[in-house]
């Protein structure tokens, strides 16, 4: 997942309304697709979808109507990192997006994950039977380069595409074949870091499979957008070798366009990385694409027209009513519902709360061992991940602890619960602790805020804090602070484990190292302090790890978690030497 803490564009140039990019269309011949093309298959609004051989995909869709838009994302990235994607298509039709086996909330991914079983996966999420022609598929990255090969294999189910900075037929003959052998092996190894599993040798072979048996799609419409910032060196490449290579790469991508008759290009010379830098020209690509299918107007004679705007009463149409076993969205009333994902069987339930700006994806490395210890949950707050939004402004902490209690009920997740929760999920926990004492008989708190918390530049925070994606600003953090002092009290032989990171991460340049230093200090005296709130209680300190310690140090925090849900149901104590072993995983070195 492409995070603030794992995350996500085009305008066509007749468009006006103040583009900053560089556009060629070209349309020879009316599209050939139907005015009133069928129903696009049912996929649901949230879950999980099986796809055969032991895998189940996690999909997400908001609106309604036809073409249904698919999002097929990038290596390493996903649903969230698209969010202000798919919310906005999901205003003029049916947007879906899904994470590959290995990614997000998917099932892990076989090794070698091949990538005629992406195609064979993605086929079988959208229905075999579909030969509608009803699905836009938008392609990001590798993403682009499945899209390109469902498109190729299954063309009557494809109404039309939209190609994000998508790898192409000619990555491996053109592009890869400009790199050292010594970036080539650095590549590979990089590549074999990642959950998805897919194998740089048969990444390849599909490409020279794709130049062997190429993708023509006629007069159905598409759109390239194309990031107009150069990249940074990757894999030790030097500055003139990767400016070359980044030539080689503008010029295949002008390529890609000659795949439809009736195309357009769009160069976001604003945009490194388009998901995150221009959105909203993905979503007007989208919307182009969707009126040519629904009209048959080829894309250079449509009108001018902007996508749909967001209305000051709903966003995006909510959810529909569903159960939620493992997966899906759950209204909890006031017009917000809230994405949950469960694994795993037993009591008692472990309730997973994030921090700051992070969604359930930051669980990910940890989420599927919760599983094997118990039931374990994880939610989405208001404007997060999958969860609608945007948040309320003004959003307390003691407000998000009524959401959760509201999720719990709402879904029916039955108690007893242990709560796990990493930095700002920390005060909400708590908080719910303090009023729902009798329902929480554990807690796992991961390098959590804590009211020891003061910051050292205020103007500095107010400002970093002023449109604050969880409406969080920097006057509702103090009382929250506040709050969660006069809610203090002690837990008795509530089993309890509190994680630190001691290790040495680098610096925010927002900060001063001295200011950075002063209030890591004061929050790690306050964790030690919340430690002693219970006479069950273990303190670790994870030495090499930073902030996210879920991440850079996973087996402590899976070990941690089994040894509350233990002590819960054995009535027995937790230790912190028998974590000690687990306490030293992690990138950097420990602070001094």
């Amino acid at each position: 997942m492409k995070r603030s803490g794992i995350a996500s564009v085009v305008f066509l140039a007749w468009l006006g309304a103040g583009l900053a990019a560089t556009i060629g269309c070209h349309s020879h011949a009316p599209a050939s697709t139907p005015s009133h093309p069928a129903a696009p298959p049912a996929l649901p609004d949230d879950g999980m979808i099986d796809v055969g051989s032991g895998a189940s995909l996690h999909v997400h869709c908001v609106g309604e109507g036809s073409p249904m838009v698919l999002i097929d994302g990038c290596l390493g990235c996903e649903e969230p990192a698209y969010r202000p994607i798919w919310s906005a298509i999901g205003r003029f039709t049916r947007a879906c997006t899904y994470d590959r086996a290995g990614a997000g909330y998917s099932s892990s991914a076989p090794k070698p994950h091949l990538t005629r079983q992406l195609v064979g996966e993605l086929r079988k999420l959208l229905g075999e039977r579909d030969d509608s022609g009803a699905i836009v598929l938008v392609g990001h990255g590798l993403g682009g380069l499945v899209a390109q090969l469902y498109a190729r294999d299954f063309p009557r189910s494809v109404a039309g595409m939209v190609l994000v900075d998508p790898q192409t037929k000619d990555y491996d003959s053109r592009y890869y074949a400009m790199y050292p052998p010594d970036a080539l092996a650095t590549m590979r190894a990089d590549l074999g870091t990642k959950p998805e599993n897919v194998d740089q040798d048969d990444l390849f072979g599909a490409m020279a499979d794709l130049r062997r048996a190429p993708l023509s799609l006629g007069d159905r419409p598409l759109v390239v957008v194309t990031r107009g910032k150069p990249r940074e060196p990757m894999f030790g490449i030097p500055a003139d070798s990767w400016d070359k290579l980044e030539a080689t790469w503008r010029a295949m991508e002008n390529d890609v366009t000659s795949l439809s008759r009736n195309s357009a290009h769009i160069v976001a010379s604003e945009a490194g990385w388009i998901p995150d830098d221009a959105p909203d020209r993905v979503v007007t690509a989208a919307w182009q694409v969707v009126s040519s299918v629904r009209s048959g107007v080829p894309l250079s004679r449509l009108p001018a027209t902007a996508p749909p705007a967001a209305s000051a009463s709903a966003t995006v149409q909510p959810p529909r009513p569903q159960s939620v076993p493992d997966d899906g969205m759950v209204d909890i009333g006031g017009g917000m519902s809230l994405h949950l994902h469960c694994v795993g069987r037993g009591t008692p339930t472990v309730i997973i709360d994030n921090g700051h700006g992070a969604d359930g994806g930051s669980w990910e490395l940890v989420l599927a061992d919760f599983g094997r210890i118990t039931r374990a949950c994880v939610y989405d707050r208001p404007g997060i991940g999958l969860s609608s939004g945007p948040a309320p402004k003004r959003h307390s902490f003691r407000q998000m602890a009524h959401e959760l209690q509201a999720l719990l009920e709402r879904a029916a997740i039955p108690g007893p619960y242990v709560l796990v929760a990493h930095s700002m999920g920390g005060v909400n926990v708590r908080l719910f602790q303090a009023e729902h004492p009798d329902e929480v008989v554990g807690m796992v708190l991961v390098d959590v805020t804590t009211e020891a918390e003061h910051p050292s530049n205020p103007e500095l925070m107010r400002t970093l804090m002023r449109d604050d994606v969880e409406g969080v600003d920097y006057d509702t953090m103090l009382a929250g602070m506040e709050d969660l002092r006069a809610s203090a009290r002690p837990l008795g032989d509530m089993p309890l484990v509190v994680l630190s990171a001691r290790g040495k991460e680098p610096i925010p340049p927002v900060f001063k190292p001295e200011e950075y230093e002063a209030e890591f200090r004061l929050n790690f005296a306050g964790q030690e302090t919340v430690a002693h709130l219970s006479t069950n209680s273990a303190r670790a300190i994870a030495d090499h790890s930073g902030h996210f310690i879920q991440i850079y140090s996973p087996r402590l925090v899976v070990a941690s978690v089994k040894q509350v849900v233990e002590a819960v149901r054995t009535h027995g104590r937790v230790d912190a030497k028998a974590l000690e072993p687990f306490s030293h995983e992690g990138p950097f070195p420990p602070r001094d």
